[in-house]
């Protein structure tokens, strides 16, 4: 599968947590995996894997935890959305230093009154285009 430059795996009820092994897709271009019950953390191993992608949408599961500070490596990434989950913590500097330093010109995430699904804060975002509220 080291091909496969397109994943688009949203809308179809995946109950389940981001697999590790999916890091090894290293020529994905386009990822899709909005509007699942995708669940956990976003992996350091699979967003290190992916490091040459351009579009990502994990959008409206439930993925917790912090946001991997290993996506500030993404230096082609387009467009990252993150909203409508459970994420906590502070959209990491290294990832905000793509807003100013390279392509990244979207990058959505969910804050406001609450932070995703059952989380008592917002994720704090100082690079946001985008902010979706609670």
């Amino acid at each position: 599968m080291n091909s496969l430059r397109h994943l688009y795996l949203d809308g179809n009820a995946f109950a389940s947590t981001i697999p590790t092994e999916w890091g090894e897709m290293t020529a994905l271009t386009q990822i899709y995996l909005n509007g699942n019950d995708l669940t956990g953390i976003l992996p350091q191993e699979v967003m290190e894997g992916w490091a040459d992608v351009k579009r990502i949408s994990v959008a409206d599961n439930r993925l917790s935890g912090t946001i991997p500070t290993t996506m500030g490596n993404m230096r082609k990434l387009e467009a990252l959305a993150l909203q409508g989950n459970d994420f906590t913590g502070s959209v990491p500097d290294e990832l905000c230093a793509l807003v100013t330093t390279a392509a990244l010109n979207e990058l959505t995430v969910r804050c406001g009154e609450a932070g995703g699904h059952d989380a008592d804060e917002p994720l704090r975002c100082s690079c946001c285009t985008a902010c979706h509220g609670g």
